[in-house]
This record gives structure tokens, C-alpha cells and sequence, in this order.
């Protein structure tokens, strides 16, 4: 049920809010003043087409919120889980469309962005827009269909949701054993193909993680002069000065300097324990870095090394359109197993031949029997409606539901 609609920039409206009450309502006003606007702005919330002329004069984008609360809507829900949209616990579904002047426009349920086909499908499954020339919803089969399971009940929804669902397996066991019956040269391209694919990445010798390694090392590497020289600059200030003010050597005799007379004032001693520490500090960090210096590598051949393998890591990334490592051994490790599908291909063929066999017996019984389910609905229906045509005094009418039973390509 739609609970609210806010429109920004479109037409002739500047804003505008408008809240829902869960019964009915009514948009009364003259000619022009805008009640057509409001009922196009939900068409385009859900899909509709928009040029850029519907876009507020001066403005250059026009926005389109509109709130549904969804309730208990299984097959929507499920389209929507489909999607990656998630729903609250509220079961609140949140639409916005941002359409601009450029031609552009973004769609967004609950926050995610969405295309506009999916906005649309969304659309199908919310509201119905009847107009003096619109094309309703009731025209296409799928929806007579959708409302003939609806009133037939809870059987023949759940003999519809069991049968697609079968078709479905079936569908991808049909799809597997038609991509197994392609032609011979087809497969030895194939063939050829997986193996250079996986021969390639496993000469690479991948590791997940060491473009980062090898990263960092570089980076240390073009910088080592510069970290010596950094690092003995720091040292000869602290430790090995030969002018004598080195900061260990100053540290050491502001020690003993304070030291002489910090028996005089008791409140020195305190001062004087902090300048030991800093002396020790000082003494500890000259350590630290005299042994950093030894670390440091001055290694061209290395570098080299590092760049080369950098390159080869980066067009195997391009090659194969990755910016992982991970992504690319899945590769290999997924034409690894098409290889070994294809090598046994006969075998397996053999094997879905016969699951495609019973999944089509069974959808067959299915089949039929919701078509049983649909026929009584039908029949139901239609008297249903005649008897409502009859005491609207057009007893002549006639309404009939035709079902017809289409046989796939595949049988």
C-alpha cells in the first residue's frame, strides 16, 4: 500500500508532500492544478518513461520519493531478495528516482541503486494505474494468470511455486547438457583454451596477498638511500658526533652535572630521574637505529625483480579482468573443473539425459495438475463474474476464460 509520495522539481510542482490514509482517497482539484502530475510522478517512481522536458523550469534535477508498505508479499519479497534488497522488519520499501536534464537518472530501493527494469518489475508488483489510455496490467497473460492462481488458493499457488521451481532445475540440467552436446571443434577450442588458461596461472605461481608484499618491499627499496642517510643523520645526533654535542654525550653530562647538587635540594632528584631515563632512551634508540642502518639494502638487482614480477601480476590482472589474485586462481580452479567436465562429457551427458528424462515426467504430472487446479478455478470464476454481469443488468454479456496448453521447444 502506497503510505506517501514526495515530488521535487517536476513539472509545475517546486515540492510537495502527501500522506496516505489506509483507506481510500480521493485527489480532487480543477483543471491544472496538478492532480494528473501527482499520479505520473508514481509512474515514474515505478518505472514509467521521462524526458527531460518534465523537469521544473530552472531546475536541474527532479527527485520522486514514494514510500510502499509491502505486507505479507511473498513473490515480491523473493524478487526483491533476488535483487539484494533487503527489507526491514517494518516491511517498508523505500523508492526514489532522480531523473536530471542531461538524460540521466538514479533509481534507488531502500538505498541500493537498481536499474530501471528493475524498478519497473517492482512496479508490477505494487500498483496498477488505470487511465482513459493506459495499458493495465490485466492485458498481459502473466498477470491473468497470477490473479486466476490467486483466486483458485493456497493448492494451486503452491503447486505453481512447486512446478516453477522444478522447471527451473530442470532448465539448468537442459542448459548443462546442451553445452555438452556443442559441436567438436567448438570443444577442442574449448579445450585448448581452459588448458592455456590454467597452464599460464600455474607457471605464475601465485600467491594471494604478495602484490601487497611486493609493494611494500619496493617501496622501501626506492627509498633506501634515503632511509640511510635518514637514519645516520639521526644517529650522529644522538650517539656518534665528533664535535662532542652529540644528544647522548649532552644528556650524560647534564646528569652529571645535576647529579653534584641534587644533594643539596631534594626536589632535583626527581627531575634528575627523568634525565637519566632520557639518557637511557636516547642511548636505546642510537641502538636501534645503528642496527636498522645494517638492514638497509642497496639492491638494484632486487628492485628489478620487484618491478618485474609487478608486471607480470598487473597483465595477468588485465588479461583477465581482476584486480585480485584470489579471482584469478578461482579462475583456474573453475576451468580446471569445466576441463575435467569436458573430458568426461560423454559420461556426463549420459547421466542428464536420464535426469532430464524423469524431471520432465515429473513436471509433466505437475503440469497437469495445475492446469486441473486452473480449469475448476476458472470455471468457478467465470460464473463468478457472470452472476455480478447479471445483477448489473447485462445479462447478455458473456465472459469466458480460454487456458491453452503451450508445448516448449525442448517438449
Amino acid at each position: 500500500m502506497l503510505q506517501e509520495i514526495t515530488v521535487k522539481n517536476l513539472a509545475l510542482i517546486e515540492e510537495i508532500h502527501l500522506d496516505f490514509s489506509p483507506s481510500f482517497n480521493v485527489l480532487t482539484g480543477e483543471t491544472g492544478a496538478g492532480k494528473s502530475i501527482i499520479i505520473d510522478s508514481l509512474g515514474l517512481a515505478l518505472g514509467g518513461r521521462f524526458s527531460a522536458e518534465m523537469i521544473r523550469s530552472g531546475a536541474e534535477t527532479a527527485i520522486v520519493d514514494a514510500a510502499f508498505l509491502i505486507g505479507n508479499r511473498p513473490e515480491l519479497q523473493e524478487y526483491l531478495a533476488g535483487i539484494g534488497i533487503q527489507v526491514g522488519p517494518d516491511n517498508m520499501l523505500i523508492i526514489q528516482r532522480e531523473i536530471s536534464n542531461t538524460g540521466k537518472n538514479r533509481c534507488r530501493v531502500n538505498g541500493q541503486l537498481v536499474t530501471v527494469l528493475s524498478l519497473t518489475k517492482i512496479g508490477e508488483f505494487l500498483i496498477d494505474i488505470h487511465g482513459q489510455h493506459e495499458h493495465q496490467s490485466l492485458l498481459f497473460s502473466e498477470k491473468q494468470l497470477e490473479l486466476l492462481d490467486q483466486y483458485a488458493g493456497a493448492t494451486c499457488m503452491r503447486l505453481h511455486k512447486e512446478t516453477a521451481q522444478v522447471f527451473k532445475e530442470w532448465q539448468t540440467l537442459d542448459n548443462e547438457f546442451h553445452t555438452l552436446q556443442q559441436n567438436e571443434a567448438d570443444l577442442a577450442r574449448k579445450v585448448e583454451l581452459l588448458k592455456f588458461q590454467i597452464n599460464e596461472i600455474d607457471q605464475a605461481q601465485l600467491v594471494i596477498g604478495e602484490d601487497e608484499d611486493l609493494l611494500k618491499e619496493r617501496a622501501v627499496l626506492s627509498a633506501s638511500e634515503r632511509l640511510y642517510q635518514a637514519a645516520t643523520e639521526s644517529y650522529k645526533a644522538l650517539y656518534d658526533n665528533s664535535n662532542g654535542n652529540a644528544a647522548v654525550e649532552l644528556l650524560g653530562t647534564a646528569e652529571r652535572t645535576l647529579a653534584q647538587v641534587a644533594v643539596v635540594d631534594p626536589r632535583l632528584e626527581s627531575i634528575l630521574e627523568t634525565l637519566r631515563e632520557a639518557a637511557c632512551q636516547a642511548e636505546e634508540v642510537s641502538r636501534e637505529l645503528r642496527s636498522y642502518q645494517e638492514q638497509i639494502q642497496f639492491d638494484p638487482a632486487r628492485l628489478a625483480e620487484i618491478d618485474a614480477r609487478l608486471d607480470e601480476l598487473t597483465r595477468l590482472k588485465r588479461k583477465y579482468g581482476t584486480n585480485s589474485i584470489g579471482e584469478i586462481l578461482l579462475l583456474a580452479e573453475r576451468s580446471q573443473q569445466e576441463l575435467s567436465g569436458i573430458a568426461h562429457r560423454e559420461e556426463r551427458s549420459a547421466e542428464l539425459e536420464g535426469e532430464l528424462a524423469k524431471f520432465k515426467s515429473r513436471l509433466a504430472e505437475m503440469a497437469e495438475a495445475l492446469s486441473q487446479e486452473r480449469q475448476m478455478a476458472a470455471e468457478k470464476l467465470e460464473q463468478a463474474i457472470m452472476a455480478q454481469l447479471n445483477d448489473l443488468n447485462m445479462a447478455q454479456t458473456r465472459f469466458k476464460i480460454n487456458l491453452t496448453q503451450i508445448e516448449t521447444s525442448s517438449g
